[in-house]
């Protein structure tokens, strides 16, 4: 270890020093009366944002003998997920004091999850992206049965350590069988090994097992049945955390593996993912259209996000460099998985945000007949739920229809540039999901500006919101029209065509 592979790896030190100062000043106060705990948070997140722009761009290198690699794509992905844990701490403070839960172990938890979730994104070998998995995923299982005297909180963690441990177990499989046919757990060795004819079958089985632990984490069906469950029953601003960042950590690891795996061109890999791909999709959107529970319809949505991100991953191809070896750093289908990562950031965090502060004890509150006419008492929260729907739905004008755009367009690219008509028919398939989506995300609109607030509620004093809650909601708010319509006014790197030149440049040292 050198003073270079320090400062490399400063994106994943600095949370991991603030939690240790949470740990340590934490338990000289009493949590619920210490207002140090989130400020100690945030002031890590800052430093590692510092730490991330100080560096950006940054030429690509490994970090301690090539288990990691300081490059753009890491950079990316440790920006995406400092910015879903400050969104996350912010969103917290209002809720954990109303359900008398602020307790300093919960920021230092949400600092080591951002640390996993930026080791995934900078993981250039298979045995530090599997400890970075498992960091996070250990996070998730303690924050989501944070509230142990809630049954629900209980099972919603239980049920997501089973789920986690036999995905683990099969990542941990599939390294097994790569190691064998390729000798190391590099993910460059991975290329290597399918195009040995010899080891190719073993390699491509490891891929698979590899596959099936990944489409566990993301949700992606028929892995899928743990997820609505455990949205539902975990803190919503947990569940805010798990629906973004677990999905900026995984996609991004998995553009990673798949630029080695996408080396050796594999038509039944890219058949299998083509069905998942639209299963993922289907069953989301239709369990979606049945829900009554507007943070379970969430968590089915969060399902059918995961199928058109899976959409652009069967699109991702790459061009010949001057070695012979495939480059993916101009690949569209890539780059519409990094920017519909960052729309889905901004629209799910803000959605997640808000029903924090509709839910009353007990995690009642979030039906969808519970939202009924509630523009009376909290105009501006309204709009702002309003909004996010809008753009999950992938409507124009918002950061979600730059992002679907993006994913559904590389697939008709790739089919026009191969000549295949799958591709195509797969845009279309994702295209006909986001239409059916359309109906439940309109039907939280309904609520909010055509029903009429029950009478029962028309006495209720409305929840008031801190400065620092409504913040996030209106930074959210803001960054989801001007990702979605925003050019770079005043030159402040803000808009849809910075953010893609941003994500550009996350992608030029992805071979």
């Amino acid at each position: 270890m050198t003073w270079d592979d320090i400062k490399g790896a400063m994106p994943v030190i600095a949370p991991v020093l603030a939690a240790l100062a949470i740990l340590v000043r934490g338990s000289a106060r009493r949590s619920g009366q210490n207002p140090m705990p989130p400020a100690i948070a945030l002031a890590g997140f800052l430093f590692t944002l510092i730490t991330i722009a100080v560096a950006w761009p940054v030429t690509s290198r490994p970090l301690f003998a090539g288990a990691l690699r300081s490059d753009n794509l890491g950079l990316f992905a440790a920006l995406l997920s400092t910015l879903a844990g400050i969104g996350t701490v912010l969103i917290s403070v209002d809720y954990l004091k109303r359900r008398g839960r602020n307790h300093a172990e919960y920021y230092a938890l949400v600092l080591f999850g951002v640390t996993g979730m930026s080791v995934m994104g900078m993981s250039s070998n298979l045995l530090s992206l599997l400890l970075g998995l498992e960091l996070m995923s250990l996070v998730l299982y303690v924050l989501a049965g944070f509230f142990r005297e809630e049954s629900r909180s209980i099972e919603s963690s239980i049920k997501y350590f089973l789920t986690g441990s036999f995905a683990t177990g099969l990542f941990l499989f599939g390294m097994g069988l790569v190691y064998g046919a390729s000798g190391s757990l590099d993910l460059d060795a991975l290329g290597l090994a399918l195009a040995d004819s010899h080891y190719r079958s073993l390699a491509l089985v490891g891929v698979g097992f590899l596959v099936a632990g990944f489409a566990f984490k993301i949700a992606a069906a028929p892995f899928h049945m743990w997820l609505p469950d455990v949205y539902e029953g975990a803190p919503t601003p947990v569940t805010a955390f798990m629906a973004t960042g677990v999905k900026i950590a995984a996609f991004t690891a998995i553009v990673r593996v798949f630029s080695a795996v996408y080396q050796v061109d594999n038509d039944s890999l890219r058949s299998a993912l083509w069905w998942i791909a639209v299963l993922t999709m289907s069953v989301g959107n239709l369990a979606a259209l049945v829900q009554k529970n507007v943070k379970r319809m969430l968590a089915y949505s969060a399902i059918a996000h995961a199928g058109y991100l899976l959409v652009a991953l069967v699109a991702m191809r790459g061009e010949p460099d001057e070695g012979g070896a495939l480059s993916f750093g101009t690949s569209e289908a890539a780059r519409g998985i990094l920017y519909y990562l960052l729309a889905y950031l901004t629209a799910n965090l803000g959605a997640f945000g808000v029903l924090s502060h509709f839910e009353r004890e007990g995690g009642k509150g979030l039906d969808y007949e519970d939202l009924s006419g509630l523009r009376a008492k909290y105009p501006f929260l309204s709009l702002a739920l309003a909004l996010f729907m809008l753009s999950l739905a992938g409507i124009p004008g918002t950061a979600g229809f730059i992002g679907k755009l993006l994913v559904f367009g590389s697939a008709v690219e790739t089919g026009a540039a191969l000549d295949r008509d799958s591709f195509v028919l797969l845009a279309i398939l994702g295209i006909l999901n986001s239409l059916v989506g359309l109906y439940y995300y309109l039907r939280v609109l309904i609520q909010l500006y055509v029903k009429d607030l029950p009478d029962t509620e028309r006495d209720r004093l409305p929840v008031m919101a801190s400065p620092a809650f409504g913040g996030v909601i209106v930074i959210a708010f803001a960054a989801t029209i001007w990702l979605g319509v925003g050019p770079d006014f005043f030159h402040l790197g803000l808009g849809v065509e910075p953010a893609l030149q941003m994500v550009q440049q996350a992608l030029a040292s992805l071979r």
